[in-house]
Parts: C-alpha cells; structure tokens; sequence
C-alpha cells in the first residue's frame, strides 16, 4: 500500500527563460546508448516517457496522473514489479525539449549551464504510523538577494507546511510549493529536530581558492495538541464551546485557517471534522486498523459519534435544537482564533433529543456523557495520538416558589351574591364596603336599600404570581423560553396549584402546559390524569422572567369561591364565575362537583400549594418540589403625620391595610370613602360619595400605595375650612374612622367588622 505523490521540480532557465517545455524519461537496453555520440541525438531504438508537457521553464509538476498520449506516469516510472517499468539494468536518461525548438538536437558548443531536475515524493506506505514508513522527499533552493547596494549580505526566508490527516493527501498541498526562490517553501511530515532539522547548506569559496561548506539549521518541531470544553457540565440548549490548540494545524500563516464538518450522508467521516473518504469526492482512506485517515475532530454522546440518522428516528426529533440531528447539522466548524494562532474554536448547542446513527428511537441527551475526540496526527514526538476532553449532560434540580408566604383573603363583589336590600351591612356576603356614612347618593336620607353599586371594594380576586427555576427550560441563549410541556404521566402541566384545609383541597389547575384551557376547579382529583386535558383547568406556558434566567412565572387570579367547601363559608353567592366556557353562572360552571356541606370559599387559615413535577433534576430522576403560603386577615391601621393641623394646612393620612395587598406586582388604589371625618362640623365620607372629595382637595384621588406589595397607602388632603356649610373652628376635635370589614379572627372578608379611629385637632 502506497498513498501520496510524485513532482518533478524543474528549472532550465539557463536554457532558455521564455517558452514552454517537454520533459521525457528515456531508457535503453543494457548496451544501448540513449544519446549518438555522433549526431548528438536521441538514438531511435530509445524508449521515451513524457512526464512533463508544455511546462514552464522553471516549474513543479505533478506526476500523479496521465501524460498527453493517456499513459499513467507513476505506472510507467514505478511499477517493475509489473513489467511496465524500466529493467533495472537499462540505461535511463532525462530529455528536455524546447517546445520551439523541433531539431531536437543539443549544441556541444554551448558552454556548461546550470538547470534542476528533482523528483519529489510525498505520502506514507502502509498506514504511515511508523517513521519508516512516511515519505517526504524535497530539496529547494535558495536564491538570496542582496539587502542592500555593496552590503554582500544576502538575506531570503523558508516557510514550511505541516502535514496533517487533511492535506497529506491533497495534491493542492504540494501544487503550490515554491522550491527556488528567496523565500522558497517545503513540507514538514514529522517533528525535524536535532540532526533532521531543515538545514541550509553553502559552498563557500574561501580567500584561500579552496570550497567550503557553510551550514545553518532551524528546527521544525511538530506540537501536541490539546482539545477541551469551556465547562464540565451542560444542560439542554447550552451552547457548549469546544477549543482545540495545535500549531500544527496552523498551515497558513498568512491567513485564518478554517476546519469544516463532513455532512456527506453514509460517508466513514460523517458529522466529524475532517476530509470525507475518497469513494464521496474527500481525501480519506480507510487504515488497516479500520480507522479514517481523514478524521480530525468528532463528537460523541455515550460513546456513540453524535450522527444524523438515516431512519425513522430522525423525524421524531423535537423540543430545543431539533433541527440539529448531528454535529454537521449545527453547522460547527473550527475557526483559528487568528492568522497563526493555531488556536481553534467552535461552538454548537446541547439538543434535548438525539438519535443513534443505528437507532430507531429517539433518546434524551440529559444524563449522557459527551465527548470530544481530536486525532493529533503528529504530537510532540511526531506521533499519531488521540487526545480529548469530557463532559456531562446534567439536568437541574428546579425549586418553586410563591411571591409571598401569606396572602390576604380574596373578596367578591355585590353581584356575585343574592340582592339584599334591606341592609346596608354585607351581612354574610364576602364583600368589602366602604364607610356606612357615605353610602347612598350625597344629600339624600338614608334609605333601607341595602348596598348599591359604588358602595363597596370592586375587584377583590387575588393575583398570586408563582415561579419556578429550573435552568432546563432555558432552551434559547437570548430569546424568550416557556414552560410548556405536559408530564408523562397526568398529561397536564406540571406546576399544580391547590387550596388545602385539613384533609380537604382543591386543585385550582395546573400550569405550565402547552396551551391555556378551560375546565373546572378540580375537588376530587377522580379524573385528573385519566381524562384529555381539558378536565381540569390548564393556566396555560409560564414565561421566562428574562431571556436567560431560567425563572418561569405564571401569574394566577383566585376568587373568594376558590377553596374547599365548608359551612363557614357565605351561603349566598349567587352568580358563579364560569371556568369551562359556559355562558351560565352556576356552581358546576367553576367546580367539577357541587359542594355537598355548605358552600366553597378562601377562609382565613387555608393553605395555597403549588407543586412543581420536575422531569428530571440533577440526579437524572423525577422529582417534585412544593411550596406553600397562607390565608390570613389582619388588622388595619390609620394614621397621619402629625394630630394637629392648621387649618387649610395639608394632612398626610396613611392606610396600613395587608388585606388590600392583592397582587404583589403592582401599586393598588383604594377609595377614599373608606374613611369617615367626624367632627362638629359634619359626619362624611372623605371621597366622593358624600360629595366632599373636593372639600379635602386630595392628592391623589384616592388611596395609592406606596410601591408594590407594601400594603401601605397613602394620601394627602388639605384641612378644610368649611364642611356641610358649617366653619371648623380652632382647636376643632375631628375623628377619622376606617371600617375594617376583614379583622384578624374572621373567616372572611365581611363576615366581621372593626372600627379603628384616629383623632386629630386643628390648632387654635
């Protein structure tokens, strides 16, 4: 087994330095002369080789291939074993033709002249694993210039290239050499170190008339290279950097070396870095030892090269980096960091699924370890070496978390339950109202009309906003990533949200599936998991916070209905907000069963769950997590700034309400007429269902918090002069009364109230 390349280097410009030329090998039987001494010519019993046809007078020719008459050089040249080469005992011969000049005939006048004629040869026998058996065979001259007028100081340079797995059989490897020139190039096929170092050699004539030889060496060592990843454990959807150094590899100085995958289907080099095999148009050849002389770098998953598929496997490929069904499909390809660096990187991303290049069914790569295996072809002693690096492929254990450990008690609305009209109280109903004094319209007698609209706290559903983080779902490496993937086994989402009494619960829905869908509040669990989903409420994808923080949220609104039943529960809610798309208001519109004993409702004291099915946590296994708050009510607080004022002076009122903090990620604003002003002059609400927001000019409308989930509230009016047409006087005691409707005790809102008063003086 023979693999490279034979060229004749050429150079007769002392013959002539314009034309082209036609160079032969000639040989004749033992006896017979090639040249007649006589007419100076080729004897015609001689038999002639072109080897070379039309060249310049100064060039390098590639002898790998067929002459002008279509007869195989190397054949003709080498092959003696097969009767086509010359006899060893035959005379052999070299003929240089000028291509004008048809005589043929060489003139014995002409004076000496100095030509080369070199035959290199480049390649290996066998697999080339052995020094022996590599062959580079090269001699190049160098023709020095002068630095300078009258300098005597010549100066040139030599570059080489280094053979690799890639170019040593690539005849453009060697087409392009310079061999006479000032900066002439050669290859190197191993470390030249020491007594093998490139040397240049002189015959220097001395003053003394004798020749001398004047040497010099550089050494060409070749380098071991080293190949690693940027870290020591992945997830699905990393981007996994890969940096290979070797100088080796480094074969143009003069510009950014590039290496590529090989994407041929079925090739032996498929979805590595390399050269495809010869048979698909690359410059491979299978070894002895059955290994791919082309493979330069590849990557593997459990051992197994990370390949595109040819079967069924490949169309079930989805979730993150589903396209990229092998290491070509990634588009990976090593780019030297600079001109002659010899420093090499490449970057691909982790997929979620992949295929074995003989399997038939699609597997998951958390778990797996991945490798990353570079074929040094000439290490520090200039032999063949495999190096590499490791990884795994490891989930995250993800956690689940809730906005806040306790949460106030959700509140309805007067529609929601049975008209009372008869009682200006919630008298049961889980409703929030305002003062008593600013019920019914401004300047009319108060009347037994019950609660009208305007006369109580409108949207009491609760915002609850529930997080998860778990860096697996964080499949893109700067765009917007979702939870949004059933489980295995319930086919629902897998962040379940539950309300727990005792031995009581709810399943309020689950979160984190592909789609948002309607369906009851679930008070059985007897067919979550059996039925297609849709039996149970779906709150649809949690959104990433950030494009790469691997923290999902999903923000869920609970009503006052929404936990288990009880007979403490308000028995009048009448109109039920519909979960499963229905037009109509009933029970089973929002809970897959009717209660049995009293009514479904939060009371203070129930437990919030949320549950977080984690399909693969740092061990590889499934794993759940939970976390869980409370319902509480709590007692409301009312102060000022200061307890007395001047008249027209401005008043700082401060609301301390938990119960009114019902989403944790926005600023709440609450009706002034919560609060009642008592004093000689008058008995009103402060806001405008008295009809007196004007008279204490506040700034703002109503009650603002003071940021997101303080549960404080504030605002500032101005101390009136005049009220219901009456003149405060100074040194006027005035009462400021806040009707708490959800004290700390009750079982809801509405069920209990607590006054709480704040006294305050104008100044006299």
């Amino acid at each position: 087994r023979q693999f490279g390349f034979n060229l004749l280097n050429l150079d007769v410009r002392s013959f002539n330095n314009t034309g082209t030329f036609n160079v032969y090998v000639l040989n004749a039987t033992t006896g017979t002369p090639i040249i007649n001494e006589t007419t100076h010519a080729v004897n015609a019993a001689v038999g002639a080789l072109n080897i070379a046809a039309g060249v310049t007078p100064q060039s390098l020719t590639n002898l790998n291939g067929t002459n002008t008459n279509g007869t195989n050089i190397i054949t003709q040249l080498f092959d003696i074993a097969g009767g086509n080469g010359a006899p060893a005992t035959d005379n052999l011969g070299i003929w240089i033709q000028h291509v004008g000049d048809t005589t043929n005939v060489i003139d014995a006048t002409d004076a000496v002249d100095p030509i080369v004629v070199d035959f290199f040869s480049f390649g290996f026998t066998s697999d080339g694993l052995e020094a022996s058996q590599r062959v580079a065979n090269q001699i190049v001259r160098l023709e020095l210039e002068e630095t300078g007028d009258n300098t005597s100081t010549f100066a040139g340079s030599l570059e080489y290239a280094m053979l690799n797995q890639l170019n040593i059989l690539d005849a453009n490897t060697y087409n392009g050499l310079s061999t006479i020139a000032d900066d002439p190039s050669f290859i190197v096929m191993e470390d030249l170190t020491d007594e093998d170092a490139p040397r240049v050699n002189y015959l220097d004539l001395g003053s003394d008339g004798v020749s001398t030889q004047i040497a010099d060496q550089e050494e060409a060592p070749s380098h071991s290279g080293v190949v690693s990843f940027d870290s020591n454990n992945y997830k699905t959807a990393d981007t996994v950097t890969i940096t290979l150094e070797d100088l080796d590899l480094n074969v143009d100085s003069d510009l950014i070396d590039i290496y590529t995958t090989v994407s041929t289907n079925a090739d032996q080099n498929q979805d590595a870095i390399g050269s495809g095999n010869v048979t698909s148009g690359g410059t491979s050849i299978t070894l002895t030892n059955g290994d791919e002389l082309g493979r330069l770098l590849d990557v593997t998953f459990d051992d197994v090269r990370w390949q595109t598929p040819d079967g069924s496997c490949l169309g079930t490929l989805t979730g993150a980096a589903s396209t990229d069904s092998g290491l070509s499909a990634t588009g990976f390809t090593l780019v030297e960091t600079g001109s002659s660096s010899g420093v090499f990187t490449g970057d691909f991303q982790i997929p979620n699924l992949w295929c074995r290049a003989d399997g038939a069914t699609v597997e998951t790569s958390t778990g797996l370890d991945i490798e990353v295996n570079y074929v040094d072809f000439r290490d520090a002693s200039g032999e063949v070496i495999e190096v590499g690096d490791s990884a795994g492929v490891r989930a995250n254990t993800g956690s689940i978390s809730l906005d806040r450990t306790v949460y106030p008690v959700p509140f309805g609305v007067e529609s929601d339950f049975t008209a009372d009209t008869t009682n200006e109280s919630p008298t049961g109903r889980a409703l929030f109202p305002i003062h008593a004094s600013g019920m019914n319209t401004a300047g009319t007698a108060r009347a037994t009309e019950g609660l009208q609209a305007g006369e109580f706290i409108t949207g009491g559903d609760l915002i609850i906003h529930v997080r998860v983080n778990d860096p697996d779902h964080d499949v893109s490496a700067s765009g917007e990533d979702t939870i949004a993937q059933n489980t295995t086994a319930g086919n629902v989402g897998p962040i379940k949200v539950s309300v727990i009494r005792g031995s009581s619960s709810v399943i309020l829905g689950y979160a984190g599936g592909p789609d948002a869908l309607v369906g009851e509040i679930d008070t059985d669990e007897a067919t979550t998991g059996v039925n297609p989903l849709g039996a149970t409420r779906a709150f649809g994808p949690m959104t990433e916070i950030a494009p790469d923080a691997g923290i999902f949220e999903s923000d869920i609104t609970i009503r006052y209905t929404d936990g288990p039943a009880s007979t403490k529960c308000s028995s009048v809610t009448d109109a039920w907000t519909a979960l499963n798309g229905a037009a109509t208001t009933t029970e089973t519109d929002r809970f897959d069963t009717a209660a049995t004993t009293g009514d479904y409702c939060i009371l203070q004291g129930d437990i919030l769950q949320v549950e977080y099915t984690d399909g693969a946590d740092a061990s590889g296994d499934v794993n759940t997590v939970t976390d869980s708050a409370t319902f509480d009510l709590r007692n409301g607080v009312l102060q000022s700034d200061k307890s007395v004022y001047i008249i027209g002076s401005d008043m700082i009122l401060t609301l301390i309400e938990p119960d009114f903090d019902l989403d944790n990620d926005s600023a709440e604003t609450y009706d002034l007429d919560l609060i009642e002003w008592d004093s000689d002059a008058a008995t009103i609400t402060m806001g405008d269902a008295d009809g007196s927001g004007a008279t204490f000019d506040p700034e703002p409308l109503n009650f603002r918090e003071t940021g997101d989930s303080t549960g404080i509230f504030q605002i500032v009016i101005e101390i009136p002069e005049v009220l219901e047409g009456d003149r405060l006087e100074r040194g006027e005691e005035a009462v400021l009364e806040y009707t708490d409707w959800g004290p700390s005790g009750s079982d809801y809102v509405g069920e209990e109230e607590e006054d709480v008063n704040l006294t305050i003086f104008t100044s006299n």
